[in-house]
């Protein structure tokens, strides 16, 4: 990736390789090419299940996340990759001589997720999961030589494209410039806010950096956290784009359909009694604010005791992957391994 000699040559190399990484809304551009070839197009092409494929996947890559404790950075760049694995396959020749095998990983979404959380845990974990340990988190649905099978699938189809910008490493680098009280109060629900981006499929359409800096005004939102007379000054003026109001408004519904509750309100206030001055301990804190739990609620830091280290941090979920039912099934409140979903009791997925 590239990198700045500044800190804010840095940001601005971030932010052109996210726009030359960007997918787009490869759904509705894989609907519309399915319907349009209906004739034409075999019912296994990817491009007729790129919708489910994409919701269960990313259901499962959470779940899987979770299990390994992994950082929000691995866990977007793993969407981020199988978002461009599908949108690579929803247009794939049916003369690729890897067609057949890019069709069907295409249309096996607990696979393909498991292939590119590996391909991303490689670049962005310290330790990376045993192909062992993965098989006995499958219960023997697949072995080693499938797994490493789908890597191989997912390259050629990507084109050997791993380079993953996300929004998780804008706002980190946007977050860096930020007043420090703002940034002490808001930046945890600032992940959890780029972390119902990527579940959505919603936000597809939108560019990383609208992704970040929506992330950032609605942590601030939704934490009633006083902003500087200068406003999001920290962000550069150069990277605010024409989407970022729009994205923001998105993500808020995105935010209320997962977590349950209004679009952008602030915590609310303790009532005083008897008209008085709120109670000592409901008064507000100056320097803390409550931060809403994160259903995708992932570990940002390194675990010694936890991370990565053996089956047996997966081992005590339900199972993973029945022979008689699908990997998710629709309006569950949990995915595959036994994980609340943030899907929660939208079974259309937000």
């Amino acid at each position: 990736r590239a990198r700045g000699g500044g800190g804010g040559g840095e940001v601005a190399d971030i932010v052109k390789c996210a726009a030359e990484d960007e997918v787009g809304d490869y759904l509705a551009a894989a609907q519309h090419y399915a319907t349009a070839n209906a004739a034409h197009l075999p019912e296994w092409h990817p491009a007729h299940a790129a919708v489910i494929t994409r919701e269960d996947g990313v259901d499962i890559q959470f779940q899987v996340c979770e299990a390994y404790k992994v950082g929000n950075e691995a866990i977007c760049s793993s969407v981020l990759l199988m978002d461009r694995f599908l949108a690579r396959a929803s247009a794939f020749g049916q003369e690729h001589p890897s067609f057949r095998d890019v069709a069907r990983l295409a249309r096996d979404p607990p696979l393909l997720a498991l292939a590119c959380f590996l391909i991303m845990c490689k670049f962005r974990e310290r330790v990376c999961p045993l192909l062992v340990d993965l098989e006995t988190l499958c219960e023997g649905r697949w072995s080693v030589e499938d797994v490493r099978s789908a890597e191989d699938t997912v390259l050629i189809a990507v084109n050997w494209n791993l380079r993953c910008v996300t929004a998780v490493e804008i706002t980190t680098k946007m977050m860096a410039g930020a007043p420090a009280p703002l940034r002490a109060h808001i930046a945890q629900q600032v992940d959890c806010m780029v972390e119902v981006a990527y579940y959505s499929r919603q936000m597809l359409r939108f560019p990383a950096s609208s992704v970040a800096i929506a992330a950032i005004r609605l942590a601030a939102e939704r934490l009633n956290v006083p902003v500087p007379e200068d406003g999001f000054s920290f962000i550069p003026s150069w990277a605010r784009g024409p989407l970022d109001d729009e994205a923001l408004t998105v993500l808020g519904t995105c935010f209320a359909d997962v977590h349950g509750d209004a679009a952008g309100a602030p915590p609310a206030a303790a009532e005083a009694p008897d008209g008085g001055a709120p109670l000592q301990s409901e008064a507000p804190d100056a320097t803390s604010s409550e931060v809403p739990s994160c259903p995708m609620d992932l570990d940002d830091g390194f675990e010694e005791d936890e991370h990565m280290i053996s089956p047996t941090n997966v081992t005590d979920v339900s199972p993973a992957f029945g022979d008689d039912e699908p990997p998710l099934a629709k309006g569950s409140a949990s995915g595959a391994f036994g994980f609340a979903c943030p899907r929660g009791a939208h079974g259309e997925g937000v």
